[in-house]
């Protein structure tokens, strides 16, 4: 009789600590989700330096976004590199076409250039964006 209470005791201890077992599994994953998309954010911006550099650009500035770009509920990686130069937002855009992911190419605004630290006394600070989705896209970070 001992036994078969000790048993029963172990199953309903086992079947009450399920739900905490599985919160705290989702909480590991959701952080290891979280430091993934950064470290993609990373790497992405290091290979897009590069593939800007290669292209002629003087870089004066990056900046590396993680998270909700409000246009839904996912994680982006938006790459932000400023550059010197005499070339339009056109065909800067152009040049980089075969970057993998959505490039944009426009004239950064006050907040832009506030949060790479820099200014624009000459009036030839390009900002160049790369956007992909994160590898953890569904990940809390996009909600």
């Amino acid at each position: 009789m001992k036994k078969t209470r000790k048993i029963a005791l172990s199953i309903f201890a086992g079947i009450a600590a399920l739900p905490v077992v599985l919160i705290v599994l989702f909480i590991l994953f959701e952080m290891i989700g979280a430091a993934v998309n950064h470290a993609a954010g990373d790497i992405q911006t290091k290979k897009f330096v590069s593939a800007v550099r290669g292209e002629g650009f003087e870089i004066v500035g990056t900046d590396t976004f993680v998270g909700n770009s409000g246009n839904g509920n996912h994680v982006d990686l938006i790459s932000s590199v400023y550059v010197r130069s005499d070339r339009s937002p056109d065909e800067a855009k152009a040049r980089l076409n075969d970057c993998k992911g959505q490039v944009s190419a426009g004239f950064p605004d006050e907040d832009d250039l506030e949060t790479a630290g820099l200014s624009d006394d000459s009036g030839t600070l390009l900002r160049i964006r790369l956007f992909n989705s994160a590898p953890f896209s569904d990940n809390i970070e996009g909600h």
